[in-house]
Formats: C-alpha cells, structure tokens, sequence
C-alpha cells in the first residue's frame, strides 16, 4: 500500500490530461482509496473502545498530536515540493479549518447528540457537496457520474435505513444538523482542495494542515482531560491506531485521490465505509445482514461503478 502511494506522487499533471486513456496510475489511485476505506472503517470501533476511557474532545487532542508527528516524519522524508506555494498560506489555513477542525468538531458533537444510524446517512451525502463545490472550481462530472453518486446514496440510505437507529426527531434535531455540518464541511475540504493537492506533496499538505489545527485541538481537549496514567493500553493502542493511520496517513491517501482523479471521484468511497462495516460484522461477529443491507451495498457499487468505471473515468 505504502508502494503505490508513494507512485502517485509523479507525474500527475499528464495523467489528468489523458481523458481518452486510463492510465495504470488510476487503477493505483483506486487502491489507496480502497485503503482509506479500510482504514476508516475499522477506525469508527477503534474510536469507540477509546472513547469508554477518554472524552472525544480529549481522545482527539491526543490522536491529533500522533497525526502530526507521524505526518511530521514522512513529511521530513519526503522528496516531492514539501513547502506550500507564496501566497497560498491563506488556503491551507482554510482547508486545515475546515478539514481538520470544523468537520472534526461537527462530526464528534453531532455523533454525540444523534443517533449511529442518522449520523452513517447524513455523512454520506458528504461526496454530493464534493461535487458542487468542486463543480464552482472547474471540477465538472459527467452525467453518468453524477448518477452514481446518487446511486451510491441511495445505496447508503438502504443501509442505514435497515441498520435501525434512525431518529429524525426534535431530540436529536441538533445532532442531525450538526452531522449535516459535517458532511458540509467534508465536502468543502475535499472541494476546494484539488489545486493545492497539485502543487504539494499529498503528505506534506497533511502534516500541514494537521498541525495548523492542534493547538486548537488541545483549548478544548484539555479542559476535559482524564488522568492519563489511568487510560488503559488497549486505549493507548487505539489512539496509536486513530492517529496514525485514521487522521494521519488516510487523510494523505485522500490527498493522493483527490489529486488524482477530482474531489467527486474520491468522496464516493465515504459511501464504501459502511459496506465495510457490513461484511465486518457478518464475517467477524456473526451478525445477520438484512436483504435491504444487501441491496444498498450493491447499489454503492454500483454507484461506485458508475463513478470510477471506465466511461466514468473519463470524465
């Protein structure tokens, strides 16, 4: 996986050129993706067991911290254009608050006061916002990608739907618009990036962007903080896990995606998170899957096909 991240950070310029080929580097892209996926699908039980332990808020300033550091290291290592551009200081501070900040807060706040279920659908929507906000900066879909956005939406609603804990009541209200929020800023952040993603290294415009945020992390994580001595070392584990991989590495892969093929492409993988989750539990813990979970994970690939296949490609 690290092999083929690594690959993508040459030659980009005349792979996003080539509208009438399909070059392997694509096929590359899809992998990282697919390993964001994964990454993020395990990540969601990792949080969870940390969180019987830590405050999310503190839980984040700590995660946050391994982030920058293990961003900090490959950063240092890098041999691509790791310094951001004269004059685009004010983007990154843009992007790192709205990525790494704003969805952080609204995605934590909004889980806390709404149901699993509710939040899973809201997020998805995540990759339509990518869209619009990639269409105002020249990011243009197809119809038939287009499409399968919404295919792969519909396909999520299934799931969510089937999973039970929906609640769109005046309870969880605030919850539901603050995972709204979320998906927003999400897009946002997948939306406005494409242009920076071409001139800096995916990973040093992580490690930027990242420790932009900490500080901030740390005002509200601290006040909240438990006796760290106490936290036990499968939580330490999970934090490791969080960090590294969960906002360190995966949100580089997510760079190298939307670099690559544009911020729409790349956001439809969120909709691939809880089809991952699906076979997770029936698989490892023995759960039922419903037929409607069945159906939705095949409308996401779909979807999925619709977006990266070869004519979806394309455009």
């Amino acid at each position: 996986m690290l092999a083929a991240f690594r690959s993508e950070q040459v030659g980009f310029s005349r792979l996003l050129f080539r509208p009438r080929s399909i070059p392997m580097k694509n096929v590359n892209a899809d992998l990282i993706l697919l390993g964001v996926v994964v990454i993020w699908g395990l990540n969601f039980p990792v949080m969870k067991v940390a969180f019987e332990e830590l405050h999310p808020f503190a839980f984040n300033a700590i995660r946050i911290t391994v982030s920058a550091v293990f961003l900090g290291i490959l950063h240092m290592r890098e041999t691509e254009q790791n310094r951001i551009p004269k004059g685009s200081w004010g983007k990154v501070l843009g992007l790192s608050m709205i990525g790494y900040f704003g969805y952080q807060i609204f995605f934590m706040t909004g889980l806390a006061r709404t149901t699993a279920g509710s939040s899973s659908l809201l997020i998805a929507s995540s990759p339509i916002w990518a869209a619009l906000v990639g269409r105002m900066f020249g990011d243009r879909l197809s119809g038939r990608a287009s499409a399968g956005l919404l295919l792969a939406f519909v396909g999520t609603s299934f799931i969510a739907v089937a999973g039970g804990e929906m609640d769109f009541s005046s309870e969880t209200m605030l919850g539901n618009f603050l995972t709204i929020g979320a998906a927003i800023a999400w897009g946002l952040y997948t939306g406005m990036n494409r242009s920076l993603a071409q001139t800096v290294s995916p990973i040093s415009l992580a490690f930027y962007t990242t420790t932009i945020t900490l500080p901030l992390h740390w005002v509200l994580g601290w006040p909240v903080m438990s006796d760290l001595s106490l936290v036990s070392p499968t939580a330490w584990g999970c934090i490791a896990f969080s960090g590294a991989l969960g906002t360190g590495l995966a949100y580089a892969m997510w760079n190298v995606g939307i670099r690559q093929v544009g911020a729409a492409h790349t956001t439809i993988y969120v909709n691939l998170v809880p089809v991952l989750a699906i076979g997770i539990s029936y698989y490892w813990l023995g759960e039922t899957v419903s037929p409607a979970q069945l159906a939705g994970g095949a409308l996401v690939l779909g979807g999925l096909w619709l977006v990266r296949g070869r004519a979806g490609k394309r455009s």
